[in-house]
């Protein structure tokens, strides 16, 4: 068990060279170290809190110069870890920065662990638990929309709505406590008020919450979007359209994808997770039926279908009994190999009931209307899933949500039945449940879990 006092350090930045790698030094040696190996460029210059300084890093002993850095100084409480902290900008090689790592352990400090510099930053009261959960998306977020998430909930989003519903609860166990208490000496307990707030106010609250953590969990992962349709329809070729690349197989081959191939995309800011598939279709071929009951599942596990015709070809009766199997999933129709034909086949000329779905016009080979698709296809998403919020919980998040939403709905089940100590053990659960997700009421063994997530130098 390391203690939270000693001096820690880590490279900040990613591994592998770079033009530029910062080591990152907190604890109360942090300064100390620094005037041991920081020579400035200008003689006679001081290590000044908050300012960038030119200099060289140099071993105590033999005066050896290790590299020509940038050094900076924050002192505590104002800095991210709320600990004296030095940072050192050097060049991005291995053995620049390892040269200048083992300088700093030699001296006092030791290699910081996974997540230590921003679980110092929670302990010292710089950021909640949900704060420091976010620094990780934030790092994580593969796409810009979900790295605007993270961000907000960073500066306290989740955190805010989140302590607005504990403090509703937290309230009626104050009363409640009193009632137990002092008794007639409290004041009569309104338990009509305490039934309404629950059922009005906090219940609804996490029930938002909770539908949240489920859209959130949709941006984290990628909208996942399945490419279906008949053999040799160019769903290949538009997956490999919208990634740029020749990712997948492509030959004038009938049935020549076999198995179902995925690849994310980030397609105006959201990541878009697509599924090539095998053709649905007649086949005695046993590894074509393997391929197609893959198409299968991942049309269940989707969030949206893009059916592709060959659309110069017309619509075929094939085309139609696939429709007739996707119909109750989110649906648009890709009208590809467009630029095989003049004038278009479009809705005006296909079965009734599929005109009554979103049809684009599209050409893999040429890249028509790409843009318009894609557009099409987050237009549905947002309509079916709505993506547009500003908090997004995580697994953890959402199963405390859940433990105080139980406990919420044992106490208005037994409405009128529920002896006042029991239902003040259930909002005391609720509180704490709840503080669990900011570290309020966050054991060690919680506080572990969430750190060990993290890379070290963060």
């Amino acid at each position: 068990m390391f203690s939270d006092i000693d001096t820690i350090a880590a490279l900040a930045t990613g591994p592998g060279p770079g033009p530029i790698g910062i080591i990152r030094i907190s604890g109360p040696l942090s300064l100390s170290i620094a005037s041991r190996i920081f020579k400035p460029h200008k003689p006679g210059t001081a290590i000044r809190p908050r300012k960038l300084i030119y200099g060289q890093i140099v071993e105590p002993d033999s005066s050896l110069v290790r590299d020509d850095v940038l050094l900076a100084f924050m002192p505590s409480p104002n800095s991210y870890t709320g600990e004296d902290v030095v940072e050192i900008s050097a060049h991005g090689s291995k053995a620049a920065l390892g040269a200048i790592l083992d300088l700093v352990f030699s001296l006092g400090a030791r290699p910081a662990q996974p997540g230590e510099f921003t679980r110092r930053a929670f302990l010292s009261g710089r950021m909640d638990l949900a704060q420091a959960e976010a620094v990780a998306d934030l790092i994580d977020a593969s796409s810009s929309r979900a790295a605007d998430i993270a961000l907000s909930q960073m500066q306290g989003s989740l955190s805010r709505e989140v302590g607005q519903i504990r403090e509703i609860v937290l309230s009626w166990l104050v009363k409640i406590s009193a009632a137990l208490d002092f008794g007639d000496d409290a004041g009569e307990f309104d338990e009509e008020a305490f039934f309404q707030s629950l059922s009005q106010q906090a219940l609804p609250a996490l029930d938002a919450l909770l539908e949240a953590a489920r859209r959130g969990q949709i941006l984290r992962e990628g909208i996942r979007v399945v490419l279906a349709g008949r053999p040799n329809v160019g769903k290949s070729s538009l997956l490999n359209a919208f990634l740029g690349r020749p990712r997948a197989l492509v030959t004038p081959v009938s049935g020549t994808t076999r198995d179902c191939i995925e690849e994310k995309a980030i397609v105006q800011g959201y990541g878009l997770v697509f599924t090539d598939t095998a053709g649905l279709g007649p086949s005695q071929d046993a590894v074509e039926l393997l391929g197609m009951e893959k198409t299968r599942e991942a049309i269940n596990q989707c969030h949206l279908v893009v059916l592709v015709l060959d659309i110069s070809q017309g619509v075929l009766a094939e085309d139609e009994a696939l429709f007739q199997q996707l119909k109750n999933k989110p649906l648009l129709v890709a009208a590809n190999k467009s630029d095989l034909i003049v004038p278009y086949h479009g809705p005006d000329e296909v079965p009734q009931g599929m005109a009554n779905i979103p049809w684009v016009r599209v050409s893999a080979l040429t890249g028509e209307n790409l843009d318009k698709l894609a557009g099409s296809i987050l237009s549905l998403v947002h309509r079916t899933n709505t993506l547009e919020f500003n908090v997004a919980p995580n697994v953890r998040h959402r199963a405390a949500i859940s433990r105080a939403r139980k406990n919420l709905l044992s106490i208005l089940n037994a409405k009128g039945s529920l002896p006042i100590e029991l239902a003040a053990i259930e909002i005391q659960d609720a509180v704490n449940a709840l503080g669990e997700i900011t570290g309020q009421t966050a054991n060690p063994d919680i506080l572990d879990q969430v750190f060990s997530q993290f890379c070290i130098g963060k």
